[in-house]
């Protein structure tokens, strides 16, 4: 990667300073998955192990539809 300096810089300052706020970030990340799971049009959840959330969406349902949900 090109200058990948920035974006271990960024990752180094949230690891000293937001630790704490990933448990939350990790819970908003299961609560999220669980609405998903719940929709018709979304299928593929890839497990959810952190704040990280993986999914596809129907290929017959319209993506712009999806952003107004």
């Amino acid at each position: 990667m090109r200058q990948a300096g920035f974006l271990a810089a960024a990752g180094i300052y949230a690891l000293d300073n937001h630790v704490e706020r990933l448990k939350h970030d990790h819970r908003r990340a299961r609560q999220l998955g669980e609405i998903l799971k719940n929709l018709p049009f979304v299928e593929g959840i890839v497990p959810i192990e952190s704040n990280l959330l993986f999914f596809n969406i129907d290929k017959s349902f319209p993506h712009k539809n999806f952003l107004r949900s």
